[in-house]
């Protein structure tokens, strides 16, 4: 059965509430990335900055500078966290992914560490192949039905 751990993408890039709004604007573009936890100063995913969600903190810190200078004077703008353990199977997986204000899964198991990320692009890689463990994903997601997955 495949899993969350077969689909994720290892080591995701997490954010520090600490960081100011450039820092992460300059990550965002070096990396490519579409959205990223953040962590809060005690370890806690504190939720997911999305793209649009970082233009609004930009705006804010063009307009007020001083007030809006890191993401922790922009934690209302942060779209809640939607966990899976790396063992969960697929189809709990696509659920979460559905119900995910973000679209995007964090994998992480018991304590505070993030072990991946599940973004659609990373669905859309699993489904496409055509080996043993894509056909695995695709009988499982088929077990779903029409009705179960909107």
């Amino acid at each position: 059965m495949a899993t969350a751990k077969d689909v994720m993408t290892p080591d995701p890039i997490v954010l520090e509430s600490s960081m100011t709004i450039m820092e992460v604007v300059d990550l965002f573009t070096k990396h490519k990335i579409a959205s990223a936890p953040v962590q809060s100063s005690i370890g806690d995913v504190a939720g997911q900055l999305t793209e649009l969600n970082l233009v609004r903190a930009l705006v804010l810190h063009q307009i007020q500078p001083d007030k809006y200078s890191k993401i922790a004077h922009c934690m209302e703008l942060l779209e809640e966290g939607v966990f899976v353990d790396p063992k969960d199977s697929i189809t709990t997986v696509i659920k979460a992914m559905i119900k995910s204000p973000t679209q995007r899964i964090l994998v992480k198991s018991e304590g505070r560490k993030i072990f991946g990320i599940i973004s659609p692009k990373d669905m859309i890689r699993v489904l496409q192949q055509n080996k043993a463990e894509s056909q695995a994903v695709k009988t499982e997601i088929a077990t779903l039905g029409d009705s179960k997955i909107s």
